[in-house]
This record gives structure tokens, sequence and C-alpha cells, in this order.
């Protein structure tokens, strides 16, 4: 990871328990807009099933990931829908990985099945 150093000062004594941190450098690509803004999942943390929801119906693959990087379930999507259901009583509780490829390339959430 990367580390950034930063100093805080106030003045007024009466907001001394808020700042504001302000990060500048690249701004992420229109793809990478796109990949990262394109797709909700609800609910999370979940018990049994997990609602994807897309609204640019672009969805071309999901797939369920463990913390160690295996993949427990994979879903090729050839229909366009903005609502993709999937179940995942069949996974222990813990923390997945849900990759969405699309036409724009990937992007991942993690999720909590309790």
């Amino acid at each position: 990871g990367t580390t950034y150093n930063f100093n805080a000062s106030n003045t007024d004594e009466k907001k001394s328990d808020r700042f504001e941190l302000v990060f500048t450098g690249k701004e992420a690509s229109y793809t990478e807009k796109i990949a990262n803004q394109s797709f909700a999942i609800y609910p999370n943390p979940t018990q049994s099933t997990i609602q994807i929801l897309d609204p640019q119906t672009s969805i071309q693959q999901i797939n369920v990931m463990n913390t160690f990087g295996q993949t427990v379930t994979e879903i090729k999507s050839s229909e366009k829908i903005q609502v993709q259901q999937i179940n995942l009583e069949n996974l222990p509780s813990g923390i997945y990985l849900i990759e969405i490829c699309h036409k724009n390339g990937k992007s991942s959430q993690k999720i909590i099945r309790e």
C-alpha cells in the first residue's frame, strides 16, 4: 500500500474535532470511472442472496472469489438484464470478492456472507 503523510492544524477551537483531507494527483480515466461506478451490489452483508444492479446492462461475466483468490462461483451473462441475482447459500460465512467483467473492463467489490 501507499502511505500518505499529512499535517493538520486548526486555529478555531470550536472545530477542533474536524479536519479536511484533500488528495491531488492523477484522475481516473473514463474507463476506470465507468468500471468503478457501473453497478451496485445489495444487500451487503447478506445471509443468502445478493442482487447486482447494472443500469447499463453491460455485465458479461460475474465471478465470486474467496479470500484466497479462488473462483467459487462463475456466471456468464449473455442477456441484457439490469438485475442479476446470485444465491450464496452454499458458501460458508466470510468475505468474498464479486468481480464484474463488462465491456469496459473489470471491477470488483467486497461483500460479507453472514
